[in-house]
């Protein structure tokens, strides 16, 4: 399985380490601790957020406002990076979502953002998509570990034979990875454990 500096060479954005094990571990906790919810996704008919566990099967954290404002300034501080990677102008980051897999959660291919005029504001207005990821995916039976889950890319090379290829990233503890919004992605089902990340997407 690829690790980050593939996906660098391809285009994307990537940052080891952009959270320490300590904090990772603080989040984890917070996480594990606070009510969740299922994650939303927008309906194609209705243009709705609904819960649609066919498509989006994980839970979003409820996480204290103060943790939220200290990742929102972590990626305040990355974004004059993101605008030169992507050569793209940024003006801020929606609200952090904290996500938790359970085994058998995934998410369904997609993209973050679509300049389709008729889906909801926020979604035609995505750049660029930043996960962060607050445990490692392991093959061994770690106990901070996951298996499976892989966020996995579609059309990375321009190429008609590599264009349907699926690259699936290794994450690591405290990897954040930034990608433009209007990517093919998913992320496959989770076989062990639970998987911990934080998403934002930059507008």
């Amino acid at each position: 399985m690829p690790g980050p500096n593939f996906f660098n060479r391809l285009g994307l954005f990537v940052v080891k380490d952009f959270f320490d094990p300590r904090l990772c571990t603080r989040f984890r906790f917070e996480m594990c601790s606070s009510p969740r919810t299922s994650a939303l996704v927008v309906d194609g008919n209705t243009f709705l957020e609904k819960v649609k566990k066919d498509v989006r099967r994980t839970k979003e954290a409820g996480i204290s406002a103060t943790t939220v404002s200290f990742v929102k300034d972590r990626l305040a501080a990355l974004k004059p990076m993101l605008e030169n990677h992507f050569n793209v102008a940024l003006i801020g980051c929606e609200k952090p979502q904290f996500l938790v897999y359970n085994e058998g959660d995934f998410f369904r291919p997609h993209q973050d953002g679509d300049e389709n005029a008729s889906k909801p504001e926020y979604i035609t207005k995505r750049q660029v998509s930043v996960v962060m990821f607050l445990n490692d995916a392991d093959q061994e039976s770690g106990p901070e570990s996951y298996g499976g889950g892989a966020l996995t890319f579609y059309g990375l090379i321009d190429d008609p034979p590599w264009k349907q290829c699926a690259f699936p990233l290794m994450s690591e503890l405290g990897l954040l990875i930034a990608f433009r919004s209007n990517i093919v992605h998913e992320v496959r089902p989770v076989t062990r454990g639970e998987r911990y990340t934080i998403t934002s997407w930059f507008f």
